[in-house]
């Protein structure tokens, strides 16, 4: 875990310091919040990562839109 929080936190300082100075006053500020956003950002993949997936599949039209599993709109006439 601290391994994860560490990484996320050189992320954020590395994409802060494209756009901030290093030795500017409010850069571990700007750093911080760049990290939570990565921490945001990787939250929402992994509590979508299943829509996401099948919206990349559909895309690429490896299966059809009623392939889902519970999804009985395949059953109806057309």
């Amino acid at each position: 875990m601290q391994l994860i929080a560490r990484l996320l936190l050189i992320a954020g300082s590395l994409i802060g310091s494209w756009f901030f100075a290093q030795d500017a006053l409010n850069f571990p500020i700007i750093s911080f919040i760049i990290a939570m956003f990565l921490v945001v950002i990787l939250i929402a993949i992994l509590a979508f990562r299943q829509t996401i997936a099948g919206f990349f599949r559909r895309l690429l039209g490896k299966d059809e839109p009623g392939d889902e599993p519970g999804d009985e709109s395949k059953d109806e006439p057309r």
